[in-house]
């Protein structure tokens, strides 16, 4: 996993209700990563899980931080073509109510 943009102390407290939801560990390594700069593997190292955990758990915070609701999940499956248009079609009406939402 590559270093994430730095945010201060006081943006990352800002941000505590979209991350309300996650274990104190994943809140600790995304504050060592986020606000200290460290890197995925280190900050890792010092919660006490994998790289790929950590990799994996980064991804559901960068999501929340982006506002995707906590209930979204990742996809990536092999399909027809025309169920990955469809797909797409569902997925950006739900993309498009959940902006219009949070403007």
């Amino acid at each position: 996993m590559t270093k994430t943009l730095l945010m201060s102390a006081t943006d990352f407290e800002k941000q505590q209700g979209k991350l309300a939801k996650l274990s104190l560990e994943v809140h600790a390594l995304a504050r060592l990563i986020l606000v200290e700069g460290k890197t995925a593997t280190v900050a890792a190292q010092e919660v006490g899980m994998s790289k790929q955990l950590a990799a994996h758990h980064m991804k559901r915070v960068k999501a929340l931080l982006e506002g995707y609701p906590a209930s979204w999940v990742p996809f990536d499956e092999w399909m027809p073509d025309w169920l990955a248009i469809e797909t797409r079609a569902r997925l950006k009406e739900e993309t498009d109510k959940l902006k219009k939402k949070q403007k």
